[in-house]
């Protein structure tokens, strides 16, 4: 069984938007070796258009705001709940 672009757009158009950024990298990760050894088309995408929407879109993208905790945030919770889970919560630090 093969998925469709469109499938692929439908449920993508589900995610929330941290998801989709995630999908991007995720992608970009994944297409970037292969369009590396590509060589450029006589339309590559360096037109002033495509630069003044990729901007567009990392302005909307920052609009966001911070939508999960920091890896520093993170990682500190992480050891919380450690230290919690071998010493009990009355031992803990906050």
């Amino acid at each position: 069984m093969s998925i469709t672009l469109d499938e692929v757009q439908h449920l993508a158009a589900q995610l929330s938007p941290l998801e989709q950024v995630r999908l991007i990298a995720y992608l970009t990760q994944h297409i970037a070796p292969a369009l590396s050894t590509a060589a450029p088309g006589p339309a590559a995408a360096q037109t002033p258009d495509s630069w003044t929407k990729l901007e567009s879109f990392w302005q909307e993208i920052e609009a966001l705001g911070p939508t999960a905790p920091s890896a520093t945030e993170q990682l500190l919770a992480d050891r919380r709940s450690r230290q919690e889970g071998l010493e009990g919560r009355d031992r803990v630090h906050p």
